[in-house]
This record gives C-alpha cells, sequence and structure tokens, in this order.
C-alpha cells in the first residue's frame, strides 16, 4: 500500500512538472497551440524513464494531456499529441537501453547514443504523430506541415540535449560512478550557473549587435565544457537555447529570417548542434581524465609494488642479475653485488669475472643448467660464492631468453643467500643423523642388555627347575623354589624395562599373524586361576564374538596387554571376584576389520583420583606401601598403554575409591580365516613324532652354563645329544652324523649361529629343524633366524614345557 501511494505520488509530480515545462516552453516561444521550438518536457519525459523505466510512462502521458487539454485544440487532438509524446519517451528508453546507454557514466559513447538515439531519432515519433493530429483538424494545413514536422522534431531534440543531461546530472544518485560526480561539486555548479548567466545578460543586451549573439555562444559553450566539464556544457546550452529562442522568436537577433519558422529553425538547429558539440567535448574531456587518472594511479601502484619488491629484495636479500651474451656483460642489482663483495658504483661485470666469484667446483653445475635450459624453462642451482675470502652460497634461478630469430640473447636470473639457510639444514641434517645413530646405539644396547641378562638368567632359572625336578628336601625344595621365583621377577623386570625402553626407542615390531582372540584371552586368564583360587577370588571369562572372531596381528602383544591387567586385577583384589570379558564387533564404518573390546572388571580396593592421571606413566604406584606390600616396578600399564596404542588401539581405567576397577582394552584388527587344520607346521613335511628316547640332539652352546642347564633338561626328557661349542664345531658334526633337531644358539666365538645354520642348509638335503635358542628376543631377531633358514625360536631363558613342546614337535625318526 505504501508503495502503491509513492507511485502515484511520483507519477503526479512527473505530470505536474510535465505540463510546467510545457507552459515555460510555450512562454518563450511557440508556433501555434502545440508547436514549441524548445521542448523542454521531452527532456523532463526522456530523464524520468532512464531514472525509473517504463513504470514513470503514465506521468508523461498524464502531463502532456492535461497541457495539451488545456490549449485550444480539441480533445482528440489533445490526445493523440499526448499519446506522441509517451511513445517518444518509450522509444527513448528502448533505443538507449539498446544500444547500451549508462546514465551513470556518461561516456562519448553515451553522448553519442543520448544525441542520435533519444534527441534525433525517438523524437521524429511525436512529431510525426503530432503533426498527422493537427493536419487532421485542419490546424496545421499541408503548404506549411512539413516544415511544422522539422520544427516539432529539432525542438524536441533541443529539448533532449538541454535538458535530460541536466537532469541527470542534477539528480541525486549515489551509484554515480567517480568522475562524474567528482566534478559536480557544488563550487562548480555555482561557476557554471554565473558564467550560464553572464552569457544570458550578453545575448540580452546585445541585441542591436548582431553577430555576437550567436559568435559568443559556441566558444563559450566548449570552454564551459572543458573547464567545468559535463555540469558547465548542461547549464550554458539550457540557457543559452533559451534565450536564443525567445529572441529569435521575438524577430530580434542574427538568426531573424524573412519566415518566422525558418528563423526558429535556424535556432533549434545552432542549439542542438552546440550542445551536441559541448556535450561530446565535456565526455571526451572527463574520459581523458579518467584515463589519466587511472595511468596515474597504475603507476603509482607499480611504483609501491616496485618500492616492496626492493624492499623485500633487501629484506630477504634477494638480488636479480642478466647476463647480455653480445656484450658479455652481467650487471647485478645492489643486493647481489654486496652479497658477491662486489663494488656498489660497478653495476656490471664480465661474464669471465662472474665466473671467477663462483666456486671453481660449481662452475660446472651452473654451466651446465643454463645449457639444459637453453631451449626453454627454468634452472635452478645453489653456488658456492666466495665474497671478499668469505665462502657464501648463492641459491639462483633464472630462464634464457630469445630474440625473434631463435637466437639466444641474454639470461635472466635471482639470487638468494641461503648461507646461514644451508648452515642450518647442515645442522638440522647432522642432529637428525646423530638421533638416527643414537637411535640405532640405544637399540643394539638394548639387543646386548637383553642378551647379557637373559644369558644368567637361563642358568639361574634353568639349574632350580633342575633341582626341582630332582629328590629334595622340604627345606632344599624352599630354597630351590626361592631361587627359581628370584630368578622368574628379576626376568619379568627385565623383561618389562626392556619392552618400555624399546618401545620408546621406536625399536618396537608388531608381529601380524592370523589369531583367535578370544581363545588368546582364555589362554591368559588361564594362567592366574591357581593364584585367585589361592586368594579366594572368583575368577571368569565372558566372551561374545561374531561368526568367525579371526583377525590379524600381534598375537603375543594383545597377550601381554591382557597378562599385565589381569595379574593387576588379581594382585590388588582381597576378596570378590575379577572378570575378564571379550566382545568382538564388526564396526560398520569399516565392515573388513574386527573391533575387539577387553574388559577387566575388579573388586579391589580402587585408585585414587590423583593417582588415575598418572596412572599410565612408568613406575607409577599407590604409593610406596603398594610396591612394599604387592612388589612390581610400575611399568607393567605403562608398557600395556603403548602397546595398544601401537597396534592402533587404546587403554582406559574407570576406578573410584572401594569400589574396584575396570581397565578397557580396544583395538581393530583386520579379519582373517580360521586355519583350515589347527596343526604345527613343519619345514620338512608331517612326519610321525619319534620318541624322546630314540631322538639325537644336537646342543650348540658357547655358555658352560648354558650348557650345563641344557643337558640337565635334555636328560631329564629323555633324548640323545651331543654339544659342540662353537659353530665350526656344529658344522663339522652334522657332516660325520644326522641329528633330528638342531638347538643353536646364536651369539658365539668363532663361528655365530646364523652362519653355522647357513653353512649347514647348503649341504642339507633332508632339512634338518634348526630351533634356535636365544637371549635375544626383539622382533627383528626372531626375523633373523628364520632369514638365515633356521625353523622355530625358543627365548633364553626358555621354559622346560615349552622346549619339551618345541622339540616333540620337530623331531623326527631317529637314526643311530
Amino acid at each position: 500500500m505504501v508503495r502503491s501511494a509513492a507511485y502515484l505520488g511520483q507519477v503526479l509530480l512527473l505530470a505536474a512538472c510535465y505540463v510546467l515545462a510545457g507552459k515555460a516552453a510555450f512562454g518563450a516561444a511557440s508556433m501555434n497551440t502545440s508547436v514549441a521550438p524548445l521542448w523542454f518536457p521531452v527532456g523532463l519525459a526522456v530523464a524520468a524513464v532512464l531514472l525509473a523505466g517504463y513504470r514513470m510512462l503514465p506521468g508523461v502521458f498524464a502531463g502532456a494531456l492535461v497541457f495539451n487539454a488545456l490549449t485550444s485544440v480539441p480533445f482528440t487532438v489533445a490526445l493523440a499529441i499526448a499519446v506522441g509524446n509517451t511513445l517518444e519517451a518509450a522509444a527513448a528508453l528502448f533505443l538507449l537501453r539498446l544500444l547500451g546507454f549508462d546514465r551513470r557514466a556518461f561516456r562519448t559513447w553515451d553522448l553519442l547514443v543520448l544525441t542520435g538515439a533519444g534527441a534525433l531519432a525517438a523524437t521524429m515519433v511525436s512529431a510525426t504523430v503530432g503533426i498527422v493530429a493537427l493536419r487532421s483538424a485542419e490546424i496545421v494545413d499541408s503548404a506549411h506541415a512539413g516544415s511544422a514536422w522539422t520544427l516539432w522534431w529539432f525542438g524536441d531534440a533541443a529539448g533532449v540535449l538541454t535538458v535530460t543531461p541536466l537532469v541527470l546530472l542534477l539528480w541525486p544518485d549515489h551509484e554515480t560512478r567517480p568522475g562524474v560526480r567528482s566534478r559536480l561539486t557544488t563550487g562548480r555548479w555555482v561557476e557554471a550557473g554565473a558564467l550560464a548567466t553572464t552569457l544570458a545578460v550578453v545575448l540580452w543586451s546585445a541585441t542591436h549587435v548582431e553577430a555576437i549573439r550567436t559568435a559568443v555562444v559556441f566558444p563559450v559553450a566548449v570552454w564551459a565544457a572543458i573547464r567545468f566539464r559535463l555540469a558547465g556544457a548542461a547549464l550554458v546550452n539550457a540557457v543559452c537555447a533559451v534565450v536564443l529562442v525567445w529572441v529569435t522568436a521575438r524577430g530580434l537577433g542574427s538568426l531573424v529570417l524573412p519566415s518566422l519558422s525558418s528563423g526558429l529553425l535556424q535556432a533549434e538547429q545552432y542549439v542542438v548542434v552546440v550542445a551536441a558539440t559541448s556535450l561530446l567535448l565535456a565526455a571526451l574531456t572527463v574520459e581523458r581524465e579518467r584515463a589519466t587518472a587511472a595511468l596515474r594511479r597504475s603507476a603509482a601502484d607499480l611504483e609501491r609494488e616496485r618500492t616492496q619488491l626492493r624492499g623485500a629484495q633487501h629484506m630477504a636479500g634477494l638480488g636479480s642479475w642478466e647476463y647480455d651474451i653480445e656484450s658479455g656483460m652481467v650487471s647485478c642489482s645492489a643486493e647481489l653485488r654486496e652479497t658477491l663483495g662486489l663494488p656498489r658504483a660497478s653495476t656490471a661485470v664480465t661474464f669471465a669475472d662472474f665466473l671467477d666469484l663462483i666456486d671453481p667446483a660449481d662452475r660446472p653445475r651452473f654451466l651446465d643448467a643454463t645449457a639444459e635450459c637453453a631451449d626453454g624453462g627454468s634452472f635452478k642451482v645453489d653456488l658456492r660464492v666466495h665474497s671478499d675470502g668469505e665462502g657464501r652460497v648463492l641459491n639462483t634461478q633464472g630462464v634464457v631468453q630469445r630474440n625473434q630469430d631463435g637466437e639466444l640473447v641474454r639470461v635472466r636470473g635471482i639470487g638468494l643467500d641461503v648461507t646461514v639457510r644451508k648452515a642450518i639444514e647442515d645442522e638440522l641434517a647432522a642432529a637428525r643423523d646423530q638421533a638416527v645413530e643414537a637411535s640405532r646405539l640405544k637399540s643394539a644396547f638394548l639387543a646386548t642388555m637383553s642378551h647379557e641378562i637373559r644369558t644368567p638368567l637361563n642358568g639361574v632359572i634353568g639349574l632350580a627347575h633342575a633341582l626341582l625336578a630332582g629328590p629334595l628336601d622340604t627345606e632344599q625344595r624352599r630354597r630351590a623354589d626361592g631361587i627359581r621365583d628370584a630368578g622368574e621377577s628379576l626376568l619379568a623386570i627385565s623383561n618389562d624395562i626392556l619392552d618400555l625402553s624399546k618401545i620408546e626407542a621406536g625399536a618396537l615390531v608388531l608381529d601380524d599373524r592370523a589369531f583367535d582372540p578370544v581363545a588368546t584371552v582364555q589362554e591368559a586368564v588361564a594362567l592366574f586361576e591357581a593364584a585367585a583360587a589361592d586368594k579366594g577370588l572368583t575368577l571368569q571369562v565372558r566372551a561374545w564374538r561374531s561368526e568367525s572372531g579371526w583377525v590379524r596381528g600381534d598375537r603375543t602383544r594383545v597377550r601381554q596387554v591382557v597378562l599385565n591387567l589381569v595379574s593387576n586385577a588379581v594382585k590388588f583384589t582381597s576378596e570378590g571376584e575379577i572378570i575378564v570379558a571379550v566382545g568382538l564387533t564388526e564396526p560398520p564404518e569399516d565392515p573388513a576389520r574386527t573391533s575387539i573390546r577387553i574388559e577387566v572388571r575388579d573388586t579391589g580396593e580402587g585408585i585414587p583420583p590423583d593417582v588415575q592421571a598418572r596412572l599410565f606413566e612408568p613406575f607409577v604406584q599407590a604409593d610406596a606401601s603398594t610396591t612394599r606390600r604387592h612388589g612390581g616396578t610400575g611399568l607393567g600399564l605403562a608398557i600395556s598403554r603403548r602397546l595398544a596404542t601401537a597396534m592402533g588401539g587404546d587403554l582406559t581405567a574407570f576406578s573410584a575409591p572401594g569400589e574396584g576397577t575396570t581397565f578397557r582394552f580396544t583395538l581393530a584388527l583386520p579379519h582373517a580365516p580360521p586355519p583350515a587344520v589347527a596343526t604345527p607346521d613343519r619345514a620338512a613335511g608331517d612326519r610321525p613324532a619319534a620318541g624322546a628316547a630314540r631322538a639325537r640332539i644336537l646342543l650348540v652352546e658357547d655358555n658352560a652354563l648354558n650348557q650345563m642347564v641344557a643337558r640337565e633338561v635334555l636328560t631329564s626328557l629323555g633324548y640323545r645329544f651331543d654339544v659342540a661349542s662353537d659353530g665350526v664345531q656344529a658344522v663339522e658334526l652334522t657332516r660325520t652324523r644326522r641329528y633330528q633337531a638342531i638347538l643353536m644358539d646364536c651369539q658365539m666365538p668363532v663361528m655365530d649361529g646364523y652362519t653355522a645354520t647357513r653353512a649347514i642348509r647348503r649341504r642339507d638335503r633332508d632339512h634338518t629343524p634348526i630351533i634356535a635358542l636365544s637371549a635375544s628376543v626383539f622382533a627383528e631377531d626372531r626375523q633373523r633366524c628364520l632369514a638365515a633358514g633356521m625353523d622355530d625360536f625358543i627365548a633364553k631363558p626358555f621354559d622346560l614345557n615349552e622346549l619339551a613342546a618345541t622339540l616333540a614337535r620337530w623331531t623326527a625318526d631317529p637314526v643311530s
């Protein structure tokens, strides 16, 4: 509703202005009741439709109808003339839009379009319709119809050229482009108005000097266009047009002819020519200023960018150089001259002198790089240069340029002093090498420590087992049990420390084999059933799984995490129960994997909140009394968390004092098909196992204590055996006797176990099973044994049951 009222107000305002403009035009001069030699309303109408579009045509029609109805012409004639005026405005808008007129720009093209399409072409519509209507009413006779049409046409054209630009320039259009309204300041309008007033007074007062009235108009209009641009041209054109037509219509001035219509027509034509010329000149002047301003801005931007580039080059030490092949001179920027140690006053040096600045060892690389890109492309090379006796590193890159004939003319490039950067890179590389070497040494140290600790422990634990297997009284058995337990505790601590060190050194290697996680958990929990029963605890496993449940991963490490968690639960729970829950599900986001969730829940004393925050840090326990009461190093959970993370999983804890603790171990592993037959693999095919009494074993061991342990174990198992103290003896014995299995130590003098294995395999057509006995227990140690040709691996200290089971798998029919 508000919009409709506003629109109606605009239409009525335009109609009223149209009527007033018509009255002013007729007041200045008129041929009859309907023809005026300077028709202001058409300029107003064209400006209105250019500003608001076709929606203003009703205002044009209403104003034209009211004005013509107020004259003495019949209403039908007034209606026809109003229709012609409306069609004239519509035609002007259509043609101007079609030809790309931009009222906000007022370019030269816009003024040409306004003159040709708006002032000369569109006005023919109104002149034609109007004269036809007047002739039909016999207001204009046939003899004067042609001159009346011409007078009407040029009167409307003069109205468009004088009024339309003035209205558009005065209109408060905030979107007007810079360069137009920037010139239309209040001061300029005042100056232009003063000029127009002065010109009008001169024209008015000089009625008796015939030449001055017309002679003064054109140069003043031109000067106004140049001085005041479009504002001056539009204002001077309007004033001069009114004065010239007014004095001509009253028989005054140099344009008075025998016929009034001829004089007015000449005045109209003069106004059209002067107005079009001054407006075009003003537009050209504005465009030139715009171009000049744009050029200045571009020059300023370019200079600013050059200044910024020079500043950046100076701060970065980036210089430029150019080698002119014809002159043989190399010109360098100030930054590059400073880097090269050249005098500041010298902007160019010969190419030979330029090469002399480059280290002799780098000159061929520079010449080769430029030659390689001679057919196009660019080059980049680091050069050592000598600056005042100081060696520097210059990173230079450039391009080769050719002339129109394809001849090489110059080489252009940039140079950056990267001496500091190269020094830092060298330091980083050295630090990286040191870190790699330190990691290697740490891994080697861990391997050595593992071997050196496990070797004597093998003797301690093995001999303790041998003692316990023999006849002992109660006190002797108690002492032997103490030796065994102490050795196994020391072994557990050693394993924990070595595991943590291996993980932190990045030396952990995960296995990738198919296994059943539920069975793995059940086997691990079974080891603590006796200990739990001794404390009166209920220990049970609850499992749920998918159809298969087999996965690929490191079974040993999964088992190790479960052992640590269950061991802690049994250790720290005094009464109640321990529930180990294991579940296998298929995650929807990755159907190719199995999601494993293992929870160990106990009803123990719980973990204080301050300890929970540090629970997975090394050597953390509740307090010192925990170590005294339960033992341990506080490494188990730290190792378990790191193992879980290494396998792509996580280990978290939930606990409250007095309410027990829940540890949750989660990971996702790829599916694996279950094995077709659950039988051990044999390198030499499936052969029936021989009885221990019929099998002959070759024991290869250099350590006397470990020989003693192995002898005791093999004897207790009923095997016959020979002993070799190094690899050479082992190779010689295998040449003279066949063995059903070989127990091979790896680290020995004279010849180690790896070399001995390879030597035996070269001539062993029966593929005698070789089982590694090694105190080096890293995954890479196991892989090294298998790569050398061994068939199985037993870690020292070895368990009696494990050794017995392994030998039972691998021994073959005996040969006496």
